[in-house]
């Protein structure tokens, strides 16, 4: 294909609406983007416009309203040149928006003097590119929940001057704001590319766009050059049709990482084709918005496994951690492949993991299977109902499981209840011991808490217990094939703190998690690690923190303490006459 041809043609733009749908549109308060919003608001959706200034903000919903005659508009504010505002902007998002199908990364500065963001990036590339890179994966798992989501790049076609230089990325040696700008809108293809191949399997959608100079308020920065964009570019209506093209149109909707100009895929200039460049550019700008890389780090260490006729039981796969362990692992094996036998062609599919999420609420689990099977591709997820607060109801859901599966492989103790007010369990145990098994300290007078109670020390009790639990299990393993593992998935924003009932710690945690946690995604891949990886196949009853081998709290390493709490255990479920491993 000729540089500049397109794929398929099709209007420009699509008639298609998108009611329903929800869209966030960065910088959507002015020029391109305004008119984006204009376009989609009147196709039905439901806009969300972000930019710098609450009052401009307003003032554009105004006008959108107006002139889509949609009254289904609103915005958030958000400084995309300080990452603490983006943090902060996207935990809102996320807490008040149910969906999110469609995410516009339209905003930027053009052309200014050499500047710096808040966080001491080079200006065009810190707002224009890195702020919309930690926007989007703060928004990806929301996302990944809604079918046919799309996120678009706005680039430009000023991105063929662009050049990736890795050791001068804050262009402090050499600046030139023509280069600066180009290398940002390059930057965001690059990042479009990447970001396409990390999601295959996924319904999300991801491309690039080169919308031509528009006249707009865009080069504010650079007024020398104000007056040749508003002679020679084209409108900013018409500036924004590959974007609304891009979000809407049912034929786009077919491929994913395409760059777009005039409503047609184009391929960009070679240094955009670069994948290592691509590869590189997302681990660094990782490190520079400080997202942990555990995700990254668990994929080298596991990238290839596969899990092939593996059966794979997770407790509390419904949601949060589970539910992306879940997805990862059902994701693995999965394929198909043709082969040509005397002249017919015979297709076959490989089926990989079979996933069992295990929890108590039967529509949960049902809406979960449906987010799972989507995000890995594999109708091979099925679920059972249990409640880890019900002797009976654990024994009922065991005996299900043991009859219907062949074999099961993998187990992960996931789910769990926390900081929870004091509460005792259907068997009259304090429900968090009860239910999740590093402050904790075992009081074998007190298990249930009723002497002195902590939401607090009840939790990190519970942790503790599970760590001596994985100690106790191993040691009794050996030599038997099965590794048992414990780990910390560090701090994440997960549902888990709903069940906190003082508002001003609930308060605390969702602030921290919010602005220094980890997401699900990234808060599972301890998980999938210890499931997958090769390298500690052959260890067992070790402690994992970050996808690496750590030494946990002194009591939590005390055999004598383990093996008490073992026969105390067995004694509490009823087992001792059951169980002798």
């Amino acid at each position: 294909m000729l540089r500049g041809s397109a794929y398929f043609q099709s209007s420009c733009p699509s008639n298609n609406r998108i009611y329903g749908k929800t869209v966030i549109i960065t910088g959507g308060n002015t020029g391109i983007g305004k008119e984006i919003a204009i376009d989609l608001a009147s196709r039905g959706g439901r806009i969300i416009v972000v930019c710098r200034n609450p009052e401009k903000a307003l003032m554009a919903v105004k006008e959108i309203k107006e002139e889509s005659g949609s009254s289904n508009v609103y915005s958030y504010s958000m400084d995309l040149s300080s990452l603490q505002s983006i943090r902060v902007t996207a935990a809102k998002i996320l807490e008040k928006e149910t969906r999110i199908d469609i995410l516009i990364n339209n905003a930027g500065v053009m052309m200014g003097s050499y500047a710096k963001t808040v966080d001491g990036f080079e200006s065009h590339f810190g707002v224009n590119y890195l702020g919309h890179f930690l926007f989007t994966l703060l928004l990806l798992n929301k996302m990944k929940e809604s079918p046919n989501a799309r996120i678009i790049n706005v680039s430009s076609s000023k991105h063929e001057e662009g050049k990736i230089d890795f050791d001068d990325l804050n262009l402090e040696r050499s600046y030139s704001p023509f280069i600066a700008y180009a290398n940002s809108k390059l930057a965001l293809i690059l990042f479009t590319r990447e970001l396409s191949n990390r999601l295959k399997g996924s319904s999300v959608r991801v491309y690039s766009t080169s919308p031509s100079i528009p006249t707009s308020n865009s080069p504010r920065m650079y007024s020398i050059l104000e007056n040749m964009v508003s002679c020679s570019g084209l409108s900013a209506r018409r500036a924004a049709r590959s974007q609304v093209h891009c979000a809407v149109d049912s034929d786009a909707g077919k491929y994913s990482g395409l760059h777009f100009v005039d409503c047609k895929p184009t391929i960009p200039a070679d240094q955009a084709l670069d994948d290592e460049s691509a590869k590189r550019l997302w681990d660094i700008s990782l490190n520079l918005v400080e997202l942990c890389d555990i995700r990254q780090r668990a994929k080298n260490c596991a990238l290839d496994k596969r899990l092939d006729g593996k059966t794979v039981i997770i407790t509390g796969g419904n949601s949060g951690i589970g539910k992306e362990t879940a997805i990862d692992l059902a994701r693995r094996g999965r394929f198909s492949i043709s082969l040509e036998i005397k002249f017919k062609i015979i297709q076959f599919e490989i089926i990989g993991a079979r996933v069992l999420i295990c929890c108590r609420n039967e529509e949960k689990a049902l809406n979960a299977i449906d987010v799972i099977k989507r995000n890995s591709n594999s109708d091979n997820v099925q679920y059972y109902l249990m409640d880890l607060a019900s002797f009976r109801s654990i024994r009922h859901a065991a005996a299900i499981i043991l009859e219907n599966e062949l074999n099961i492989d993998i187990l992960i103790n996931n789910a769990a209840v926390m900081m929870c007010p004091f509460e005792l369990t259907v068997d009259g145990y304090e429900l968090q011991f009860a239910t999740n098994h590093l402050v904790g300290k075992i009081d074998f007078e007190n298990l249930n808490g009723e002497k002195s109670y902590s939401p607090t020390l009840a939790y990190a009790n519970s942790k503790l217990a599970n760590i001596l639990f994985a100690t106790e299990l191993s040691r009794r393993l050996q030599g038997t094939g099965i590794n048992v593992y414990s780990l910390h998935p560090g701090i994440v924003q997960t549902e888990l703190v709903k069940s906190i009932e003082s508002c001003v710690q609930r308060f605390l945690i969702n602030s921290i998690t919010r602005l220094f946690g980890k997401s699900a995604t990234q808060g599972a891949q301890t998980h999938i690690y210890c499931a997958v990886n090769k390298e500690i196949g052959t260890e067992t009853g070790f402690y994992y923190v970050n996808c690496e081998k750590v030494e946990p709290s002194k009591q939590a390493i005390d055999e004598d303490t383990a093996k008490k709490l073992w026969q105390v255990s067995l004694e509490m479920v009823g087992l001792v006459d059951y169980c002798d491993i």
